[in-house]
């Protein structure tokens, strides 16, 4: 695994749990103290999606969100997250699958649609397309489970949200990523470590903004995780709010919940 993709592996984005500020603003202790948000037991969040399109129309998801920090003996942790949809009934069972591992050609994402019934690689244009018919890419979901091996960060100083100080980072995705943006924003509140927005970039234009109200800051059992946040297309006008409805963790975690070829039986 090189630099790069060491460095990206220790991106949180929004929705771990975290530690408190790191105490000095550079690089290495943002993303040191952003690593420790996704815990290395089985952490499991109830969530629930409603996407509104331009007309207003909506349509509402929910699921649970399987997440786990694997230590490995490189030292930087590897990142898993399965997303389980139970409804809609016609998306009843369908799954998707982030992983991160030490081998590149094993670090992706995957897909399961009960409609065909199959597992598919999500890669290249597949990538950008909606997640489940909601304002969230694959990509950009892919980026929200500390998935930011195939962009380089950089840390652009200090900064202030909503009259709140953040750090302000900026990641310049990969030729091969799969993503159409430019590059990437993201605000991380100093306070929590947890990432409160994020702007996807195409060129200079501000093309999505995810985000999260100082209020939707939420702690649990010692440690902060981010109750509620909203990803609007800035080009179209719809947006999709996901909001966590409970969390809880587990002590052991089955193999089948983070297997490429069995993820979508994490019941």
């Amino acid at each position: 695994m090189n630099n790069d993709r060491r460095v990206g592996a220790a991106i949180l984005i929004a929705l771990g749990l975290a530690l408190p500020g790191a105490a000095q603003a550079d690089l290495g202790a943002v993303l040191a103290c952003m690593q420790a948000s996704v815990p290395d037991r089985l952490r499991i969040q109830q969530i629930e999606m409603t996407a509104t399109d331009p007309k207003g129309g909506e349509r509402v998801l929910r699921g649970r969100l399987y997440a786990q920090r694997e230590g490995v003996e490189s030292g930087y942790p590897l990142v898993r997250a399965t997303l389980l949809i139970d409804a809609p009934d016609y998306l009843d069972g369908a799954a998707y699958l982030v992983r991160q591992a030490e081998e590149e050609e094993r670090d992706g994402m995957w897909v399961y649609l009960p409609s065909v019934k199959r597992v598919r690689r999500v890669s290249g244009e597949f990538a950008d397309g909606a997640l489940l018919g909601t304002n969230f890419s694959y990509y950009e979901f892919k980026q929200m489970q500390n998935a930011f091996s195939d962009a380089t960060p950089r840390f652009e100083g200090e900064a202030e949200l909503d009259g709140e100080p953040a750090w302000l980072m900026s990641f310049a995705p990969e030729a091969d990523a799969g993503a159409r943006y430019t590059g990437v924003r993201g605000w991380v509140d100093r306070r929590t470590c947890l990432t409160r927005q994020l702007e996807f970039l195409e060129g200079e234009r501000v093309v999505k903004r995810l985000r999260a109200d100082p209020d939707a800051m939420v702690q649990s059992n010692g440690h902060w995780y981010v109750g509620s946040m909203t990803m609007t297309d800035l080009v179209d006008g719809g947006h999709t709010v996901l909001r966590v409805l409970d969390v809880r963790t587990e002590q052991e975690t089955p193999a089948r919940y983070f297997d490429p070829e069995r993820f979508y039986l994490a019941r």
